[in-house]
């Protein structure tokens, strides 16, 4: 299954989703190859994107800041959408950095709306995926970022943008985001895969990052944060596409099949950290028990692992083991450049699927498997030695639950998969498939302005004979997306309706004539400029070319007319203000806090 699929069995949920929002942002979720553990200590960190998105959408008004509108989360038994908790109902740290970014990016009250196509808890990135769309949805709102950033992004080599300042500030804002619902140990690879386009893998390395800055002799960034998210501007990290390491790779589908499996489990990143944590304290207490063996050997005795222990005890063994994990993840790497280049060899792909099971092992040591994880990759793997066809697995993510990663030779994985799943589910109705490569494609896009109604992009999914309205209520503007029944309604109500289509102006519904008003047509323009900049004064030079620029006329045909039918009409007097000299030395100023006002702006 993958985004459009959804969409087609779902119209409704999308399109109810698109209608409310004025922005829509979506980002890719994704799945580790490597560095599932290890990269949020420095080590390699390797993702592949995959055609299952998170959708932002970003819409005027609340109280709360943030304000959650609707958040719907896939589900797959039973299949369908189900409402999620709003994530800073779940972590007060979360919802500490919305409010910084709110005051940071001067944002207006706003109401964030999510669909979810990503299993929560199926180790597909969702929560980073998340994050990313958040933090590029609201510098967009801000005006920090254009609809365009993206599409200029992709463009961009790793290297352009990680100098980038605007990448870099959308990048650091999710990840801190992403560090609040990540136990506060996040490498940052998440939010880079979500950011970066791409077919092939995206990589990521920070600095060393073991332990605490205390207990080590080279770390200056801990692993875990701790609450102070303002180090995550600090840590020095290094981020690239696959092709930026090995040159031109042909543009041609992956040699190999992918399959994500859900084992019907949910993995949860807390208890991933502290188990992480208890074994890591094992390790050290171990290193320093072997210290202390060793404390009669020779002081020079020319053996590095006598001088660590000698020296720092406590991260004997625990850097050099997730130091194995990195290495195993840079093998990994050197494997799918290979098998990219030169197609599924013999020899080339024993080597991948023996590295992606060694992933399999080494975290296992870590974070031991589930009964459920286990029981998957038996029934996959009895399959597969009957048909003869060699495969990889490894879990992905924080492991404990979550999906199995199952990989094998381009055309030949759909088989085992679909012999599998009739054993599988004969026991277990929770185990489903999220990705299978040979069914779904691949995901060539990261982050992407799916809407922007002020510019007037909207997404194909708003149906058709709906009206897109910039709508003012109470001083503030926003946009609606409405049906023609609902926008015809709403103009009978509203104090001054603008409609720059027909060229026509209406007041609570009634339209007014060009007896009563010269010219509708320069009276709307000079109204657009004016509601531009609302409650200021506006030059007559600024007015729209084709429009009156002297006072005697601007105030004779435009103003004055129109403050008198608005009078008769509406019962009050309008807000709008000429002031000045003649001919264009002169300003005109509307305060639209106490009106109603809409404006069309298509008709679809």
């Amino acid at each position: 299954m993958n985004s459009r699929s959804l969409q087609e069995n779902f119209p409704k949920v999308y399109r109810e989703f698109f209608s409310k929002s004025e922005i829509v942002v979506s980002a890719p979720g994704s799945f580790y190859w490597t560095g599932d553990q290890s990269d949020r200590f420095g080590e390699l960190g390797l993702k592949q994107k995959i055609p299952r998105r998170v959708y932002i959408g970003l819409e005027s008004g609340g109280k709360l800041q943030p304000s959650w509108g609707q958040c719907l989360a896939w589900q797959n038994q039973p299949a369908g959408f189900i409402r999620q908790t709003p994530p800073t109902q779940r972590s007060n740290r979360l919802a500490a950095i919305f409010k910084e970014l709110w005051v940071e990016l001067k944002l207006p009250p706003l109401k964030i709306h999510v669909i979810n196509e990503i299993p929560i808890g199926a180790g597909m990135g969702s929560w980073a995926s998340q994050t990313a769309a958040i933090s590029y949805a609201l510098h967009l709102k801000a005006g920090i970022i254009s609809p365009s950033a993206a599409d200029n992004w992709s463009k961009k080599t790793s290297a352009e943008l990680m100098t980038n300042p605007e990448f870099l500030r959308v990048l650091r804002a999710s990840w801190k985001m992403e560090a609040a619902f990540s136990a506060d140990a996040p490498s940052g690879l998440g939010s880079w895969s979500a950011l970066v386009s791409g077919g092939w893998p995206t990589g990521w390395l920070t600095e060393d990052r073991y332990g605490s800055t205390a207990s080590h002799p080279t770390t200056t960034q801990p692993t875990l944060l701790q609450g102070d998210y303002r180090r995550i501007d600090q840590i020095r990290f290094f981020g690239f596409r696959l092709d930026d390491l090995a040159g031109q790779l042909p543009d041609s589908q992956w040699p190999i099949d992918v399959a994500l499996v859900n084992t019907g489990t949910m993995m949860v990143p807390e208890f991933f950290i502290r188990s992480i944590e208890d074994i890591q304290s094992q390790l050290e207490e171990t290193g320093r028990s072997f210290s202390q063996l060793t404390s009669s050997l020779p002081t020079n005795f020319p053996a590095t692992i006598i001088t660590a222990a000698r020296h720092h005890p406590g991260l004997l063994l625990w850097q050099r083991y997730v130091g194995a994990m990195g290495t195993a993840g840079i093998e990994l790497l050197a494997a799918l450049m290979e098998i990219i280049k030169h197609g599924h060899r013999r020899r080339i792909l024993e080597r991948l699927l023996n590295l992606v099971h060694l992933q399999y092992r080494l975290n296992y040591l870590v974070v031991p498997d589930n009964p459920g994880i286990a029981r998957v990759m038996h029934a996959i793997r009895l399959v597969a030695d009957r048909q003869s066809v060699p495969i990889g697995m490894k879990q992905t993510g924080a492991g404990r639950g979550g999906s199995v990663v199952v990989v094998a030779a381009a055309g030949t994985l759909g088989p085992v998969i679909t012999a599998a799943f009739k054993n599988l589910n004969r026991r277990d109705p929770t185990v489903t498939m999220d990705y299978a490569s040979w069914l779904d494609g691949s995901e060539t896009a990261a982050i992407q302005t799916e809407q922007h109604m002020a510019s007037g992009q909207l997404a194909p999914l708003i149906a058709t004979g709906v009206w897109l309205v910039k709508y003012w209520h109470q001083g503030r503007s926003e946009y609606r997306v409405l049906t023609e029944t609902q926008a015809l309604s709403l103009r009978r109500r509203t104090d001054l309706w603008l409609d720059p289509l027909d060229q026509s102006i209406r007041l609570r519904g009634q339209a007014v004539t060009s007896r009563e008003l010269h010219s509708q047509r320069a009276t709307i323009a000079i109204m657009q400029k004016l509601l531009a900049f609302p409650n200021q004064p506006v030059a007559a030079e600024h007015f729209p070319a084709g429009s009156y620029r002297d006072r005697t006329t601007v105030q004779g045909k435009i103003i004055g007319p129109l403050k008198h039918i608005f009078r008769q009409v509406c019962g009050t007097s309008l807000p709008l203000f000429i002031s000045g000299g003649l001919n264009s030395r002169f300003t005109v100023k509307l305060n639209p806090a106490g009106l109603t006002i809409g404006i069309t702006e298509k008709r679809l």
